[in-house]
């Protein structure tokens, strides 16, 4: 039984796979933000995507990028966003398309499944 699967995501983000793959990827992005530039600020690696059955060391370099705090947390904001504004869209009649939606985001981010469900809990309230 491979371990890794059983870690959460936390966890995998302290992984020394994880933390080689990001070294590798920040060195390749000269230790700067390649949204804004930045260089002074505390760094992340941002996945562009979510691959289903793979780890997050095991993704290939282009599809990871160096991001400041900053400019990490506003691609995030952007893709919630965005699902808001698709499921103010959608009428009743259309809930199981923004299911599918959230299937894809769950792939893409599956640490944040649970809240795109409750905004779209909430939204539909209204």
């Amino acid at each position: 039984m491979d371990m890794k699967k059983n870690l959460s995501y936390s966890e995998k983000l302290k992984h020394p796979l994880w933390q080689k793959k990001r070294l590798e990827i920040m060195e390749r992005d000269k230790f700067t933000c390649q949204s804004c530039y930045d260089n002074e600020s505390t760094l992340n690696v941002h996945h562009s995507l979510y691959l289903k059955n793979h780890e997050i060391w095991d993704y290939p370099s282009e599809l990871l990028v160096t991001l400041c705090e900053n400019c990490h947390q506003q691609k995030h904001e952007l893709t919630q966003s965005i699902l808001i504004t698709l499921a103010k869209t959608y009428d009743n009649n259309s809930l199981n398309d923004i299911f599918e939606i959230v299937d894809i985001l769950a792939i893409m981010r599956p640490d944040k499944t649970a809240s795109i469900l409750n905004i779209i809990k909430e939204i539909k309230a209204f």
